[in-house]
């Protein structure tokens, strides 16, 4: 087994934070702070687009199957 994620792997581990900072319905720098580090730990070629996930999640359609 890889110790790397996929692209699939990664985007879903984001979705799952993204909506779990968003569930409480408030908006707050420490959570959106969180979420980019994890982002950028996830990430280290760069190519996630997590502008594109944030309005996938508040859209209520991320696909994390």
């Amino acid at each position: 087994m890889s110790d790397t994620l996929d692209r699939d792997q990664q985007e879903a581990i984001l979705a799952i934070a993204l909506t779990a900072a968003f569930a409480d319905g408030n908006k707050d720098e420490r959570e959106r702070t969180a979420v980019r580090d994890v982002a950028e730990a996830l990430d280290s070629a760069g190519g996630l687009n997590l502008a594109a996930l944030y309005r996938e999640v508040l859209m209520k359609k991320p696909d994390v199957g």
